[in-house]
């Protein structure tokens, strides 16, 4: 990209991410208490408090919702999330709700970036990947969403971008992570344990189960198996009186012609569809990489030519290397790299996209600003257009972008999930239509 396309491009990006800004600066005190946010402090009040089972009970946590709110929110809006997402918000409760809020807020920014960041250590992009990726982060309609209404996008993001740290190295620490994140919205983490199951990463995958089911199970703090039944019923409620058609997913579009709740039903069809599909899809993907790909075992490399390559470092690190023959290429200063687990990495970008997609578009219950976890998806394709596998994200960004400002206007088909299914079959056209051309690569022993 020439410099005067960046410098264009900057500007744009730079004119975008100061919306949030300007909506936070010019919502009011009534804004911030007709947010998803008080919902979540009006639970975490009463968790401070020790009223847990109250938390599912509509009759003690409406009362407590208007009182919160000052008569501004439904009473009527469930808390339908585990017991767990309340858990975070307890320390703001000390604060006021307002001033609780925009410490919220700030606490979502830095969230952000740490998964920028994060994705940018574990698939490098280049030294000004980080800013251009939070600057393209904040100026994203998601974001936007996500900070006025102070919702959990922010941890499931991170969630998303730790089960993608584990699937790197098989780590069960950052699938633990991960796996407690992304259980926040559980609708979300079926993907990703698939993604860890493609990956063949088996620890990274049982620690990420195990943090799961740990949020899903803190709803039998609040009474037992009555407060997991009562967790249930209120997910299922919040998805039949919702307006499905403000969904950015499948489930959005089947609402314009179909009633509420029969919309909902055929929600929870398609989302069960795409948990069936991206198995099917996972083993389609390793059958292909164990066709195109020849791997023959590397022999450990003699003494003297480990000790060609450890000239100039460490000697404590020179004697290990020497001592152990070991074929990883050792760079001073920087991390060994494993050539095989390197070309792992890249083999699941393509499907960590794909998976992050669906995850959105097959769930029933998908806002505008749970979007933000298309930062995955994204970062992936850009990392694959580096390596020539697939084309220039940046149209379908745009598309998408383009799509999400549309829905903010109430039109009554959702723009954002039609933009998201065309842009994934066109960029699955495109990739596989790459991959045709490719010529089969052997790794060299």
């Amino acid at each position: 990209m020439s410099r005067r396309r960046r410098r264009w491009l900057v500007g744009v990006l730079a004119g975008f991410a100061l919306v949030p800004v300007v909506l936070s600066v010019r919502a009011g005190a009534a804004a911030v208490q007709n947010s998803d946010f008080t919902v979540l402090y009006t639970a975490a009040t009463l968790v401070r408090h020790g009223q847990l089972a109250a938390v599912y009970n509509q009759a003690t946590m409406g009362p407590a919702l208007l009182q919160v709110s000052e008569g501004h929110i439904d009473p009527t809006l469930p808390f339908d999330y585990p017991l767990a997402d309340a858990l975070p918000l307890v320390p703001l409760t000390l604060l006021p709700l307002q001033a609780a809020f925009r410490v919220w807020q700030l606490l979502i920014l830095l969230l952000l970036a740490a998964a920028v960041f994060i994705l940018n250590r574990l698939h490098p992009l280049g030294p000004a990947a980080v800013p251009f990726g939070l600057l393209a982060v904040l100026a994203a309609e998601p974001t936007w969403a996500l900070l006025t209404e102070g919702q959990l996008g922010g941890v499931l993001l991170v969630g998303a971008v730790a089960v993608l740290a584990a699937a790197d190295r098989d780590v069960a620490g950052w699938g633990f992570l991960g796996g407690v994140l992304l259980a926040f919205k559980p609708q979300y983490l079926p993907a990703y344990l698939v993604l860890l199951w493609a990956g063949r990463c088996r620890r990274a995958l049982v620690a990420v189960i195990a943090g799961g089911l740990l949020v899903g199970c803190s709803a039998l703090l609040a009474g037992g198996p009555s407060g997991i039944a009562a967790m249930v019923r209120g997910m299922l409620a919040g998805s039949a009186w919702a307006d499905l058609r403000s969904m950015d997913s499948w489930a959005g579009l089947l609402a314009l012609g179909l009633p509420p709740r029969l919309a909902m039903i055929a929600g929870l069809g398609l989302f069960g569809a795409t948990l069936i599909v991206l198995p099917v899809l996972a083993r389609i993907h390793r059958v292909e990489l164990a066709s195109r790909a020849r791997i023959r075992p590397i022999r450990a490399s003699s003494p003297a030519r480990v000790r060609s390559r450890t000239d100039g470092c460490a000697p404590s690190r020179a004697r290990r290397l020497l001592r152990l023959g070991t074929p990883r290429i050792p760079i001073c200063g920087a991390r060994s790299v494993d050539p095989g687990l390197a070309r792992r990495r890249t083999d699941l970008l393509p499907f960590a996209g794909l998976a992050g997609c669906l995850a959105l578009l097959g769930s029933p219950h998908t806002l505008p600003h749970d979007m933000v976890l298309l930062l995955v998806p994204a970062w992936a394709a850009f990392v694959l257009h580096r390596q020539g596998r697939l084309r220039s994200p940046v149209a379908g960004l745009v598309i998408l972008q383009v799509g999400w400002v549309v829905d903010l206007h109430g039109l009554p088909v959702s723009a954002g999930a039609l933009a998201l299914t065309g842009v994934l079959g066109w960029y699955l056209i495109d990739f596989k239509r790459r991959a045709a051309a490719r010529p089969r690569l052997y790794e060299a022993a």
